[in-house]
C-alpha cells in the first residue's frame, strides 16, 4: 500500500512538471549530435588529405550520387504529373498523395496555426488534398529540410510545444480553433502516451506508436484535477495571441511561455507585440478555422471552402475546383 501511494505521488509530479517541450529537445540534441559527427569528419578527412580514395569508395560515392539524381528525377515527375487532388466532376475527386514544393520553389506561404491537439492532423490533411502540396511542420523547418519548401506548415507556436523556425518565410496565418472540452483531453492523450516524458530520452521509447492507445480515466482525472486551470489559460491566451496579432503575454524571461512559477500572464494593458509578429510577418489570421466544425458532415464542406479561399491564388498555389470541395 506504501509503494502504490508512493507511485501515485510520484505520477502527480510527473503530471504537474511542466517540461520544456519534447519536439525541441530533440531538434537541439539532433543539432549537437550533427556536429559532432561533422567535427569526427573533419578529424578524419585531415589524416587522409591528400591521399588517393580506394576504388570501393569511388563506387560508393558514384551509386550514391546516382541514387540521388535519381531520387529528384521522379520526385519532380510525380509532381508534374499530380499537382493536387483530381476533380472528376459532378461533385467527385480522386485523392492523391502530396509532395513538397522542393528549395527552388516561389510561393506565398501560409501558416497552420493550433493548440495542441486541436485537429491539425486532419486540417492539414485537408490542405493537402485541396493544393497537393505537403504540409510541414515547424520543427522541420530547419535545416536541411528547410531546403525542400512546402508552402505550407503547421505549428503550435506560442505554446510550448511550437516553435518559431520560419522566420520571415511565410506570408499569412490561418487560426484552427477547437472546442476545449475536447481538445485538452486529447492532449493530455498525446501526454499519456508518451508517459509525460520531461526528457527525450524516454520520449523517444514511445513516441513513435502516439495515436494508439488511450489513458486510464483515473489518469485524465489526475491530470485534469491539478493542471485544467493551467492548460485552460494557456488554450484562451493561445487564441487571444494570434487574435491580437501577436499580443505577448508572457514574460520575456520566461522562455517556455508556459506561464508557471515565478512567472504568470502579463496583464493586457502591459503587453507588448511579439517581435517576429513586428519585424516578420503580420500574425493577424486571414481566416479562424473550427475544427468541430470542419468534421461535420453539415457544415464541413463549408469550413473546408474558407481555407480554400484563402490559399487560392496565392502565388506557388494551386486550388482544386469549387465542385470538388466537399469531396476532398
Amino acid at each position: 500500500g506504501y509503494i502504490n501511494q508512493q507511485r501515485h505521488h510520484f505520477g502527480a509530479i510527473l503530471m504537474l512538471k511542466r517540461r520544456p517541450s519534447w519536439r525541441y529537445t530533440n531538434h537541439v540534441s539532433v543539432k549537437n549530435h550533427v556536429n559532432v559527427k561533422n567535427r569526427v569528419y573533419e578529424k578524419n578527412h585531415e589524416r587522409v588529405k591528400g591521399r588517393k580514395l580506394g576504388a570501393a569508395a569511388v563506387l560508393i560515392s558514384l551509386c550514391g550520387l546516382l541514387k540521388t539524381i535519381e531520387f529528384h528525377i521522379m520526385r519532380r515527375k510525380l509532381w508534374i504529373d499530380r499537382s493536387l487532388s483530381i476533380n472528376l466532376g459532378g461533385g467527385n475527386c480522386r485523392w492523391t498523395s502530396a509532395f513538397p514544393l522542393g528549395s527552388d520553389a516561389e510561393v506565398f506561404g501560409t501558416i497552420l496555426a493550433g493548440y495542441p491537439a486541436s485537429g491539425m492532423r486532419l486540417t492539414w490533411q485537408h490542405a493537402e488534398g485541396l493544393t497537393g502540396i505537403k504540409v510541414g511542420d515547424d520543427y522541420n523547418y530547419v535545416p536541411p529540410d528547410a531546403l525542400q519548401r512546402t508552402g505550407i506548415i503547421k505549428t503550435q507556436y506560442p505554446h510550448l510545444e511550437g516553435i518559431w523556425s520560419w522566420g520571415d518565410k511565410f506570408d499569412q496565418v490561418l487560426l484552427l480553433i477547437r472546442n476545449p472540452r475536447h481538445a485538452l483531453p486529447s492532449y493530455h492523450t498525446l501526454l499519456s502516451e508518451i508517459h509525460y516524458a520531461a526528457d527525450w530520452e524516454t520520449v523517444a521509447k514511445y513516441y513513435r506508436d502516439i495515436f494508439k492507445t488511450k489513458p486510464t480515466v483515473a489518469n485524465w482525472i489526475r491530470w485534469r484535477d491539478l493542471l485544467f486551470h493551467e492548460e485552460i489559460m494557456l488554450w484562451s491566451e493561445f487564441i487571444d495571441y494570434w487574435m491580437s496579432g501577436g499580443m505577448q503575454y508572457w514574460l520575456d524571461l520566461d522562455f517556455e511561455r508556459n506561464l508557471q512559477w515565478p512567472f504568470q500572464a502579463v496583464e493586457e494593458s502591459e503587453r507588448k507585440k511579439d517581435v517576429h509578429c513586428i519585424y516578420e510577418m503580420d500574425c493577424n489570421p486571414v481566416t479562424v478555422l473550427s475544427f468541430d466544425r470542419l468534421i461535420d458532415p453539415a457544415t464541413g464542406p463549408a469550413e473546408a471552402a474558407k481555407m480554400a479561399k484563402v490559399l487560392e491564388g496565392k502565388k506557388g498555389m494551386t486550388v482544386i475546383e469549387e465542385e470538388a470541395i466537399p469531396c476532398v
